[in-house]
């Protein structure tokens, strides 16, 4: 997997894994959380000032687009977490 966040500059990660893409009944925008190893730190410097409302792109591991949308969230811990609204 692969997740690119267009800020400036460009921001590539390698999350862990991801939850199943959600999307509710009654108008809910389609989301993802996805969870990244922050176990030694160094994600929390990178995303210190989060990239809230920056384009991002989820990608399988043969390049297909799993979602696009915007950074909604991030939670930094010794497991980060980025929640994409598309």
């Amino acid at each position: 997997m692969r997740l690119v966040i267009a800020s400036m500059p460009p921001i590539e990660l390698h999350p862990l894994d991801a939850d199943s893409l959600r999307a509710g009944a009654g108008g809910e925008v389609p989301n993802i959380a996805v969870r990244l190893d922050n176990a030694r730190g160094e994600l929390t410097s990178l995303l210190a000032d989060p990239p809230l409302r920056a384009p991002a792109t989820l990608y399988d591991l043969d390049g297909t687009v799993i979602i696009t949308g915007a950074v909604h969230a991030v939670t930094l811990a010794a497991e980060a977490v980025i929640d994409i609204e598309a």
